[in-house]
């Protein structure tokens, strides 16, 4: 999630952001199947299909 070129300084930026990677990390893991966390959010991330059946796969939950 590129946390090498982030540049979060003030206060619980750092946490808070942390908390949020983790949460979306959380999130993608039973969406992902046997794709790892890299490809599926490349995938995601270019395609809105597949993007939509994750978010229904997400919230049928």
């Amino acid at each position: 999630m590129s946390e090498d070129g982030n540049r979060t300084q003030r206060d619980n930026g750092a946490e808070n952001l942390s908390m949020l990677r983790r949460l979306a990390l959380a999130i993608l893991k039973p969406v992902k199947g046997k794709k790892t966390i890299p490809t599926l959010m490349f995938q995601l991330a270019i395609d809105e299909k597949e993007r939509n059946n994750a978010i229904k796969h997400i919230l049928m939950r």
